[in-house]
């Protein structure tokens, strides 16, 4: 029976993840999704360029996106969002291991959270989250700041930018867009 027990405790585990990410998938309306390499790469290289202050990453889920701007960019603090349980443990417990102190995990809604002192944010959410999303920050997010979003646009913004991804078939496009408004350039 001793020999047993490791497999069950493996089982059990398994079990408790698969259930972990089930019912984050129903509260969230989808699965935590990692962003393909070459698409993570273009996103991170686009917001390590235009980012001027913390960057939030909307809906982290396994971090990618945050850990790897936050290696890029250790001056630049990292914002990884998430509320799902099981990937923000995983945020967590990476941030312990790397001791990546530019880069901070918050459990929250991305639809709740104050941006104002956003300096570039990222989201890779649904069709519907994403559409929530855009009507938000165009009342909540400083205007002129880089937002960029991987396979879904943010419905009524036009891009500055699209950015096709070669590498693989399926990887999502990248879109470039700024935060519409008076920037602090454009003021009088």
């Amino acid at each position: 029976m001793t020999g047993a027990w490791p497999t069950l405790i493996v089982l059990v585990a398994a079990g408790l993840a698969i259930a972990a990410v089930a019912l984050d998938t129903v509260i969230a309306g989808a699965p935590p999704m990692p962003l393909m390499p070459a698409a993570r790469d273009v996103v991170v290289r686009l917001l390590a360029a235009r980012a001027k202050g913390p960057v939030y990453d909307l809906g982290a889920g396994w971090g990618g996106v945050a850990f790897d701007l936050a290696r890029r960019r250790p001056d630049l603090t990292v914002v990884a969002v998430e509320r799902a349980v099981l990937p923000l443990v995983v945020l967590w417990l990476r941030r312990l291991v790397t001791r990546r102190r530019n880069l901070t995990v918050l459990w929250a809604d991305v639809h709740r959270l104050d941006l104002k002192f956003a300096g570039g944010l990222y989201a890779y959410l649904n069709r519907p989250a994403m559409k929530r999303l855009a009507a938000r920050l165009r009342h909540t997010a400083p205007a002129g700041i880089p937002v960029v979003s991987a396979g879904f646009t943010l419905p009524g913004w036009t891009p500055e930018r699209i950015l096709p991804v070669p590498a693989s078939l399926l990887s999502p496009e990248v879109f470039l867009y700024r935060v519409p408004g008076l920037r602090d350039t454009d003021a009088v």
